[in-house]
């Protein structure tokens, strides 16, 4: 597989950590410890996306959907707002899922 050279800024005590590793043999170089941090750090972020999406439920307001059934017409759907994800923020706050859950 082909690699494409970048350059990061981190910081400090983390880099002497990466060159720690690298010296006791950990890894052959900086390259190889940050691209298998990034690999374990993507692949449990992908472990994870059910237990975020289920965060963002409400067991009440679960249930009186339920309850109520799904409208015959999609039309009458509530919208779908999708989550965004930037840097470390987290899930959506319960209000804003229940607005996105709940139909007017």
């Amino acid at each position: 597989m082909s690699k494409t050279k970048i350059a990061i800024t981190m910081r400090k005590n983390l880099l002497e950590e990466i060159d720690r590793l690298t010296e006791e043999g950990m890894f052959v170089n900086r390259s190889q410890a940050i691209e298998a941090a990034v690999e374990e750090k993507i692949g449990l972020l992908r472990k994870t996306r059910l237990l975020r999406e289920c965060r963002k439920l409400e067991p009440g307001i679960e249930k009186k959907l339920a309850e109520k059934g799904l409208p015959r017409d999609e039309t009458e759907w509530p919208e779908y707002r999708e989550a965004r994800f930037v840097g470390r923020t987290s899930i959506p706050s319960a209000a804003a899922s229940r607005e996105a859950c709940v139909p007017s």
